[in-house]
């Protein structure tokens, strides 16, 4: 899998993500005002960014890019 590949595939799959999260405050499941809420989707977002930087440092060092 080349470099491209894999920052598409996670250029899509944050879309999705995103989709997923503006639905769910649309719908009313989620909202800003709550703690609990905005901690939820804060920690998605930060294990999501954290999973991709992870896989992304493998990919190149490991792999040689």
């Amino acid at each position: 899998m080349n470099l491209e590949c894999l920052v598409y595939q996670y250029v899509v799959g944050g879309l999705v993500f995103l989709a997923g999260l503006v639905l769910a405050w649309q719908s009313g499941s989620y909202s800003w005002k709550r703690a609990e809420d905005r901690a939820t989707a804060l920690a998605l977002a930060f294990i999501f960014l954290f999973y991709f930087s992870g896989h992304l440092a493998w990919h190149v060092l490991a792999l040689g890019g």
